[in-house]
């Protein structure tokens, strides 16, 4: 609708901001003349390379024909002005959330994240202290089992020996009794 009242080749106006304006426009526009039929006139006069002075009068002598004045269509030029200021301060809260909602809520995210980081850094910290003194702890067992299983063997040995030393003495008595 924007492209039938005003000439918008060439200009920065953004093609999906400006569908958004002229639903909303569009919307308001009434079946009288207003505003929007007063510039869609003028935009086709111009475009029939009648000067922009001459489509001016042209449109607002055709519109007093409907009993519409230049009041008129200046009231309602107005409204859709004042159309835009509520459609601007829309578009401020609507990008006030979004930056909420997809900057703020991503910066809360990432600080998040980045505590459980430190979190679990702390953690595998921890876990390769408890790793180390794990395995501290294996080679002192280990060192405690060679030395009983020496102790042990040695125990062994004496107990045999000495149960071998007695059995000797044991024996040599009996054969001492039985020549007897």
């Amino acid at each position: 609708m924007l492209d039938q009242m005003f000439s918008l080749e060439g200009t920065d106006i953004d093609s999906q901001s400006a569908k958004i304006i002229s639903e909303e426009l569009n919307k308001l526009s009434s079946q009288k003349f207003d505003y929007i039929k007063y510039r869609q006139a003028i935009k086709g006069m111009t475009a029939l390379k009648i000067d922009e002075e001459t489509a001016i009068q042209s449109t607002l002598m055709t519109a007093s024909t409907m009993n519409v004045t230049v009041d008129d269509i200046r009231n309602s030029a107005q409204f859709f002005s004042q159309l835009l200021d509520d459609e601007a301060k829309k578009f401020a809260q609507a990008t006030i959330h979004h930056y909420q909602e997809k900057v703020e809520a991503k910066k809360h995210e990432i600080e998040q994240t980045s505590k459980r980081i430190v979190e679990l850094e702390e953690q595998i910290k921890n876990i390769e202290l408890e790793l180390q003194q794990l395995r501290k702890s294996i080679g002192v067992m280990q060192s405690e089992i060679e030395s009983n299983e020496l102790k042990n063997s040695d125990k062994k040995l004496k107990f045999t020996n000495t149960i071998n030393r007695i059995k000797s003495y044991i024996l040599h008595d009996i054969s001492l009794l039985q020549n007897r």
